[in-house]
């Protein structure tokens, strides 16, 4: 990644949240070593939240843009059978399933923000804003030593299902998952959630999925602990 643009969109503008919101973006710009070149804040009252007349309504937006060498470009043509699914652990409920937490925990009446139900161990506002964890810098970590990986997919919305994306004639064993985050408990407890809801729906701790030949899964495990990323071995 080499440049990010941001949007936002308010009904009403609100000079601490707007400061907020920057100030993240900034940190996980450094995080990820893109520069913001660029951005918008455009009030919009007669578009955004003008239904329900909320002025707390806001849209963000951003996007990016990278640079690969045309010879390095990894889409899973390289992936065989044997190798190995590296899972490299999410911080946190990430950017999806959002509003299925919202619709479950808070909007049913089970929770406030405020609570700390167990088996969390903070506040539930303060585990719904965990930060997404930013990869860009674990695997550059592995690129820098020589291992680079057959196939990357982020687990976002579809879960584990953004596997089949890899153009790979192959079928993929995932039976080693880390322990279930105790937010995701939470949801699945509190809503009677199945299991292929939670699955489709969240990362189920695992927030990115490499595919190693099982020569290299070893030294990457270390690389990536020493770049301040967990990760385990998920399948194959």
């Amino acid at each position: 990644p080499v440049v990010f643009l941001d949007y936002l969109g308010v009904n009403t503008v609100d000079e601490a949240r707007a400061e907020a919101i920057l100030e993240s973006l900034a940190a996980a710009a450094k995080e990820a070593g893109v520069a913001v070149v660029g951005g918008e804040l455009a009030q919009l009252p007669g578009i955004i939240g003008s239904g329900t007349h909320d002025q707390r309504a806001f849209d963000l937006v951003g996007s990016a843009v990278g640079v690969v060498d045309p010879d390095r470009i990894v889409v899973g043509q390289e992936v065989t059978p044997g190798d190995v699914l590296v899972g490299l652990h999410a911080s946190g409920i990430h950017s999806n399933g959002l509003s299925l937490a919202r619709a479950v925990l808070l909007d049913s009446g089970a929770y406030e923000l405020e609570d700390r139900p167990p088996p969390l161990e903070r506040s539930l506002g303060d585990e719904l804003l965990e930060p997404t964890r930013i990869y860009v810098a674990a695997i550059k970590a592995l690129w820098a030593r020589g291992i680079h990986p057959r196939g990357l997919v982020h687990i976002t919305g579809d879960g584990f299902l953004n596997l089949l994306r890899l153009e790979a004639a192959v079928g993929f064993a995932v039976d080693s998952l880390p322990p279930e985050p105790a937010l995701l408990s939470l949801i699945q407890k509190t809503g009677d959630v199945p299991d292929a809801e939670m699955f489709r729906v969240y990362n189920m701790g695992v927030g990115f999925v490499l595919v190693l030949s099982s020569s290299e899964a070893h030294a990457a495990l270390g690389i990536l602990t020493q770049a301040g990323c967990p990760a385990s071995v998920i399948g194959r």
